[in-house]
């Protein structure tokens, strides 16, 4: 059965050079696994991991085509020239789970390895574009995102920002998601736990898609500074692509193919969006500089497009 579709996207298959328009669904398998795909041995296996560093999914290239297996929920098999990607189930795992692991993890996996890039990242919409906010698990991404939201600033992304290369200005998909705040920072808000998902859910975009306008990196910096607990500064394009790259998504870095276009990317991204270190002290009470500070970022932004 069919369960689910992703965006209508422009991609680069990386062994065609082709730019093709390609629909990717989601179909899950009635066969029913006992336990997952066995991980296969003297390959190369990629390995991803959770907040807490253990490992949650693997992925590798196969005979029928690529594998991202999430043990005890489900393995998701695609082709790189494909439009569905396959999930085999776990016996017992849960039918919602499998489809929102699939638009939070897997997909932008899966776009990356066709040639799109990937960003850990959630995003809002400013009045030039999209608004990207990278960060490692925990620092408080989606909390910005969703304050910024509140703030006007639509919430377009979370934990995945799946990025196009063209002519002219990246451009930036729109992919299902489903805002997560942690307990803390829906108490803050006054948010119940059981409304809100539902309420930040997004549907298949189809054709829509808007320019990158600019990339903000968070980082916490545990000691207080209470004269300047929120600090922003542009990065030069050689700080930029480190900084870009360490929250890039990459399904495969043994494809040296794939791996030098990736990195051709990231150099062009960093030279032609503006990026910015946003260094702050971790608390709420700091929340509405941080909303304000990233608020100048996208105004900047549209000043030097201007």
């Amino acid at each position: 059965m069919t369960v689910g579709a992703a965006s209508w996207l422009f991609t680069r298959p990386p062994h065609t050079g082709i730019i093709q328009k390609a629909m990717l669904e989601l179909t899950i398998e009635q066969t029913l696994l006992s336990r997952s795909f066995p991980i296969p041995q003297g390959r190369p296996v990629g390995e991803w991991r959770d907040s807490d560093g253990e490992v949650c999914a693997y992925g590798w290239v196969c005979e029928d085509g690529r594998r991202i297996d999430f043990p005890g929920l489900a393995t998701y098999t695609y082709t790189l020239n494909g439009s569905v990607v396959t999930a085999t189930p776990t016996q017992g795992a849960d039918l919602g789970a499998i489809r929102e692991t699939f638009f939070h993890s897997v997909l932008p996996l899966v776009l990356q390895s066709m040639g799109c890039e990937a960003l850990h990242a959630s995003a809002v919409i400013g009045s030039r574009g999209v608004l990207a906010i990278c960060a490692v698990s925990g620092t408080g991404k989606s909390t910005l995102a969703y304050a910024l939201g509140r703030a006007g600033f639509p919430v377009w992304a979370d934990d995945a920002v799946v990025i196009r290369q063209g002519e002219g200005t990246p451009r930036v998909a729109s992919l299902p998601f489903t805002l997560r705040l942690r307990a803390a920072s829906r108490a803050y808000f006054g948010e119940s736990a059981n409304s809100f998902s539902a309420e930040w859910y997004q549907e298949s975009g189809g054709s829509k898609d808007l320019p990158l306008a600019a990339v903000c990196v968070l980082q916490r910096e545990e000691s207080s500074d209470s004269i300047c607990p929120v600090r922003l500064q542009r990065l030069s394009a050689a700080e930029a692509f480190p900084a870009l790259l360490e929250h890039a998504y990459c399904f495969d870095l043994d494809d040296n193919q794939r791996k030098v276009g990736m990195i051709d990317h990231y150099l062009t991204l960093a030279d032609t969006v503006p990026v910015y270190s946003v260094r702050f002290t971790p608390g709420f009470e700091h929340l509405p500089e941080l909303v304000e500070m990233v608020a100048q970022a996208s105004l900047r932004a549209e000043e030097g497009a201007a």
